[in-house]
């Protein structure tokens, strides 16, 4: 049984169709809420079993995207928590990314979910209330080769959040950041083989990959009425891998 209650809460989740974000929207909707999951591709199965779950296609590299999408949102709709999820990782060395590669991960990465907020802020207004979570990355902290532009994105989210609070402190809307290590996702599975498992993991003094669940418990937590006074903040949480 959930230690939160997200009762009469509503939810939209970016990029929320899997992994991380799958496993955020699994949590708000088993604590009550109901959740507006985001994704670039058709419903996913999972989605059926829950009735307070309603999936919409956003796609932060389509240009009516996010207006198709908030066309379907009704003035009076009410919006308690927007989590930004939706991010994407092309790994290359730096001399080999292109301007498309750049272009591409700074539209869904930053300057799409910075759209996104300020469509949903007159939502949050309207309640004097509201939790803003950018999901970020230790990517934004550290340095690892081949996540030049990644790690750009992140930094560049992380600072985004701590401003944004400040200008929101005062509608009793908080905005924190969740910048989670490597993580047991299906994504991380296809891409790492064998070796780099074994290197990844040689970085975690846990000596353990994150489950999605963990992740959430965090999101979930950061969005929930048990945190009443926590804004502007970039959470770390990767099995210890920044304080070596």
């Amino acid at each position: 049984m959930s230690v939160f209650n997200f009762q009469n809460k509503t939810a939209v989740v970016t990029g929320g169709t899997r992994g991380i974000g799958r496993a955020v929207a699994k949590g708000l909707l088993e604590s009550g809420a109901k959740v507006i999951v985001t994704g670039t591709k058709e419903s996913p199965a999972w989605l059926n079993n829950y009735p307070r779950a309603q999936h919409m296609t956003l796609d932060f590299l389509k240009e009516n995207s996010l207006s198709s999408f908030m066309a379907s949102f009704p003035p009076e709709q009410a919006v308690d928590i927007l989590i930004n999820n939706a991010g994407i990782h092309i790994p290359k060395p730096f001399t080999e990314l292109t301007q498309q590669d750049w272009e591409d991960i700074m539209r869904i990465n930053i300057i799409g979910p910075a759209d996104l907020i300020n469509k949903m802020i007159p939502f949050m207004r309207k309640n004097v209330s509201g939790n803003i979570l950018n999901m970020s990355s230790i990517a934004g902290f550290i340095a690892r080769p081949g996540s030049t532009a990644y790690s750009a994105s992140k930094s560049a989210l992380n600072a985004f959040t701590r401003s944004l609070a400040l200008e929101l402190a005062k509608d009793n809307i908080k905005v924190n950041a969740l910048c989670p290590g490597t993580t047991e996702t299906d994504m991380v599975k296809e891409q790492m083989d064998e070796d780099r498992r074994k290197h990844f993991l040689s970085l975690i003094p846990m000596q353990r990959f994150a489950l999605p669940e963990e992740i959430a418990q965090w999101a979930l937590f950061l969005c929930s009425d048990l945190n009443t006074y926590m804004t502007g903040q970039t959470v770390i949480v990767d099995g210890g891998a920044t304080i070596q």
